[in-house]
């Protein structure tokens, strides 16, 4: 059986920077999509539900 390590290759901090940056993204779209969401609700509507 061959070495795993033949097909090693080292992962550098650019995946980690990445992927970080991939998710501040997508968690910035959701909570911005879900605060315009939010705000152009009407105010009267919302409390005659409360």
């Amino acid at each position: 059986m061959a070495s795993i390590w033949t097909y090693y290759l080292p992962i550098g901090p650019t995946a980690f920077i990445l992927s970080v940056l991939i998710m501040i993204l997508v968690s910035a779209v959701t909570v911005g999509g879900k605060v315009i969401n939010t705000a152009s609700l009407n105010p009267a509507y919302t409390l005659r539900n409360e």
